[in-house]
């Protein structure tokens, strides 16, 4: 029977077929009156990179470098199943320890992507250190590469860079030469077998996860039906099965590869499921899942802006912002407001959508409004969260996040509502143009209609002088939430 556990190599060089006193590939870089010769050498019977950076007095100063690799067969694009490592080593010179910053990237046309390792401090006492980390906790650390973090796990060109002190350096007093060691580099992957449920949703050990999740999964490829358990006790779903179910075997023989767990889960808990693929005329079924888990949050999502997309209107898949959300694009003197940039340039990546200035995700909502004709922007989005009925278990607060323009004046009332009742923003007025990412807490009581029948959600800029402003906020992370009053 095939393991869940199989993993293969898809960059694997310990550099023995390298020429002693052959430079070493990639961008070798320095900054500020610092030299930096890369070369290939004997070390202990061994060929090694060997990176040495001759530092000048009185200066800031850091020295490393950035090299690309060739993948092969690196399938899976989720970074979970992939696992950077290689053996590093402070030779001589008088950082001691050094301080070491080391980035994985994938090749993007246009830069490279990714994530980094948190400081390493390598001693010199240490000798050799062996360095392995998965790449799905190098996105938790998010320690972040300048270039941006759109990692394409699939991409057939990779880099790494290896530098350090981190930026600005470190001046020192006199001039030395600092001598830094590579070896051994390999990057794996996890290869789920195919008989296997496998690319779980949501991620295994994720936290976080809306409390109205739907579960689903990749379904093995020679199954016909499943058993699925799912509960709030490791144990019980490890150890059940049809014979002994253990009150978690929540959906036998069914032949869907997604479960709902009808009605919200409880929040801040972790969970933990087990799917087990099933075909009654294969020997060696049925194949036993891993048991995956997930951590509620405190909330459900109403919009996190994700889903929306550029693709034409005409053509299957589109979800462009202004389908979803109204606005006042048709009849800008009664209201000014416009859900999305109206004109992106697709060529220079611009989309309908914001995808710099953001709170969570890759993406937030913008809000443009123009109340210098009217007398308010509003934009409004048909609800469909929970049905409409949002008294569900101990949901009570109404969040979203916004970001203001630096340049908006501080001059138009925010506000939101639900079905057309009104809650104005009672935080500073400047707040519109505070230039960061803000909280707005809503308790839902404070509306003052019937939260069984939610029909609609709007957010507003409404005038308040004579004379109206323009400006442009940014909304995201739209959510209800079960917030407990803490105890005096």
């Amino acid at each position: 029977m095939t393991s869940l556990a199989d993993v293969i190599a898809v960059h694997e060089d310990d550099f023995e077929d390298r020429a002693i006193g052959d430079p070493t590939e990639g961008w070798l870089w320095f900054d500020n009156s610092i030299s930096h010769v890369g070369q290939y050498v004997d070390f202990e019977g061994s060929i090694v990179r060997e990176e040495s950076g001759t530092l000048a007095a009185d200066i800031d100063q850091r020295f490393g470098y950035k090299t690309d690799i060739e993948m092969t067969d690196n399938t899976s694009d989720d970074p979970n199943d992939y696992t950077f490592e290689l053996d590093i080593r402070n030779l001589q010179g008088n950082w001691d320890p050094h301080l070491i910053e080391i980035f994985v990237l994938t090749k993007e046309v246009g830069g490279d992507y990714g994530f980094g390792l948190p400081v390493l401090e390598l001693y010199q006492a240490d000798e050799w250190v062996h360095i392995e980390y998965n790449l799905g906790d190098l996105e938790a650390n998010n320690k972040t590469w300048w270039q941006g973090t759109e990692w394409v796990m699939t991409n057939p060109m990779w880099s790494y860079e290896i530098g350090g002190p981190p930026w600005p350096g470190v001046e020192v007093a006199d001039p030395w030469t600092q001598v830094l060691l590579v070896d051994n580099l390999k990057i794996t992957m996890f290869v789920e077998p195919p008989e296997f449920a496998r690319k779980p949703s949501p991620k295994d050990q994720s936290i976080d996860i809306p409390i109205d999740v739907v579960l689903s999964w990749m379904p093995g490829d020679f199954a016909d039906n499943r058993n699925v358990y799912f509960g709030t006790d490791f144990n019980d779903v490890n150890q059940a099965s049809p014979d002994d179910p253990c009150d978690v075997l929540i959906d036998q023989g069914t032949t869907e590869t997604s479960y709902d767990p009808m009605g919200l889960l409880e929040s801040n808990t972790t969970f933990y499921w087990r799917v087990d693929e099933i075909n009654d005329s294969d020997p060696n079924s049925p194949w036993r899942g891993k048991v995956w888990s997930f951590t509620t949050g405190d909330y459900v999502i109403i919009d996190d802006f994700e889903a929306y997309n550029d693709i034409n209107e005409d053509l299957e898949g589109s979800n462009r912002i202004y389908l979803v959300w109204s606005d006042g694009y048709a009849n800008p003197n009664v209201n000014g407001s416009t859900i999305g940039y109206p004109a992106p340039d697709f060529a220079n990546d611009e989309h309908f959508v914001e995808t710099d200035i953001v709170y969570g995700g890759e993406q937030s909502g913008p809000f443009l409004y123009n109340n210098t004709t009217a007398s308010y922007s509003e934009v409004t989005l048909p609800i469909s969260t929970l049905g409409g009925d949002w008294t569900q278990q101990d949901i009570n607060v109404l969040t979203l996040w916004f970001y203001g323009d630096p340049n908006n004046p501080a001059t138009e009332q925010l506000y939101v509502t639900l079905n057309n009742s009104k809650i104005v923003y009672s935080g500073d007025t400047a707040d519109i143009s505070a230039g960061e990412w803000i909280q707005w807490d809503i308790d839902l009581s404070a509306f003052n209609i019937d939260l069984t029948n939610v029909t609609q959600l709007g957010i507003g800029m409404e005038k308040t002088g004579a004379i109206g402003s323009e400006g442009i906020l940014f909304i995201d992370n739209i959510r209800l939430r079960c917030v407990v009053e803490q105890e005096q």
